[in-house]
């Protein structure tokens, strides 16, 4: 490790710190660009999710789609509340 000495030989000449700041330039550009796909993906996941949530709770409210988490048919359901 001679960072400690290619800092003082960088405040000596303005070029040289221009040599040792570009990696970490480039790692800080590579976790933006990582981060910018992450947050794309995200806002296309959420559109997507609140796009399904909204047709459910139209389907929902029309009464076309009935609740079949208990393995009943739409068919039995409607039985039941015809009685």
């Amino acid at each position: 490790m001679h960072l400690p000495a290619q800092m003082r030989a960088a405040i000596a000449d303005p070029a040289k710190m221009k040599g040792l700041s570009a990696p970490f330039e480039y790692v800080a550009a590579a976790i933006m660009m990582v981060a910018m796909i992450v947050q794309l993906f995200y806002c296309l996941d959420s559109l997507q999710s609140e796009r399904k949530i909204a047709a459910y709770f139209s389907e929902v409210a029309a009464g076309v789609r009935c609740d079949d988490r208990a393995g009943k048919s739409d068919d039995s359901v409607r039985d039941i509340a015809a009685v």
